[in-house]
């Protein structure tokens, strides 16, 4: 299987405090531990990388020694001992190592070793798919968009009475503000002549 065409994968190995996640980002060539505080994203050598896609391709399988060099290291002439410098860094990288005891070798690592023939992953694989898109009807997407439309109309009808409401209260009080006073009425000249005197009738 291509590489660019594998989805995301989600493995799971047992660890000795129980199981533990990485999510491989195989196109983007990231590795991550599911950890409970968040995603640590594991820095792996590039032919590390890629002899893990390959263990994990074939996950439960044996995956032979000859097959990893002539996929890594093409139309190259390498010793073992480079496979098994990436595979060291690999055990280390996910958190995992392998025991040596003078009884033999006590393998605890998810990668197990076929002594001169290969390596097996041990561990569950499953792809991880992304949520698609839920695609909208074309009359929703219609309908969705006429509302928009008559909201935007009614929201620019509001704005302009309202608009239009202030301008007049402020012409308003602009008017009244620059008013002249009314001028007082001129009094009539009958007004400014002092009555005539009482004529005394008792005298003659």
């Amino acid at each position: 299987m291509d590489e660019v065409a594998l989805p995301d994968l989600l493995i799971t190995v047992t660890g000795p405090t129980g199981a533990i996640q990485f999510h491989l980002d195989v196109r983007r060539h990231r590795l991550f531990l599911l950890d409970p505080l968040g995603p640590v994203e594991l820095g792996l050598d590039p032919r590390a990388f890629s002899i893990f896609v390959m263990l994990v391709k074939r996950a439960g399988k044996m995956v032979p020694k000859g097959e990893i060099i002539k996929a890594v290291w093409p139309e190259r002439q390498i010793s073992d001992c480079c496979v098994h410098f990436q595979i060291s860094r690999l055990r280390a990288a996910l958190g995992q190592k392998q025991k040596q005891s003078k009884h033999g070798t006590m393998q605890d690592s998810c990668i197990k070793a076929v002594p001169r023939v290969g390596w097996i992953l041990e561990a569950t694989v499953t792809p991880i798919h992304p949520e698609p898109p839920v695609p909208s009807s074309p009359r929703t997407d219609r309908y969705g968009k006429e509302l928009i439309e008559r909201i935007e109309e009614v929201i620019k009808e509001l704005v302009a009475r309202q608009l239009r409401e202030v301008l007049i209260a402020m012409a308003e009080a602009l008017e009244k503000a620059f008013e002249p006073p009314k001028a007082m009425s001129q009094q009539s000249p009958s007004a400014c002549v002092p009555p005539h005197p009482a004529v005394d009738q008792t005298h003659p």
